[in-house]
């Protein structure tokens, strides 16, 4: 059993409970998407990847790793139902 920050220790029920309820959340495949100045590409690209990923029938999410576009590529990636990410470590 696992005390949480406030010495509170969870029973069976609730480690068992807590478990589930993070398993049902976290997405089963992770697609990472690493973008500069993709915005005439990025939306067709996220359009194809949710295509794929609903006929697999698997719980899925799209991060892309902005970085540090000057572009629209977050807001599209946005739209398109993605997780942005910033980044700035241009080279």
């Amino acid at each position: 059993m696992a005390a949480d920050l406030s010495g509170h220790v969870a029973t069976d029920a609730e480690s068992v409970a807590e478990t589930a309820a993070a398993t049902a959340a976290a997405p089963s495949i992770s697609f990472v998407i690493p973008a500069y100045n993709e915005e005439a590409f990025i939306g067709r690209t996220l359009q194809a990847i949710h295509e794929s990923a609903r006929a697999l029938g698997e719980t899925y999410e799209i991060v892309v790793a902005n970085d540090n576009s000057s572009d629209r590529t977050a807001e599209i990636a946005e739209q398109a139902g993605a997780r942005v990410v910033t980044a700035h470590h241009r080279q």
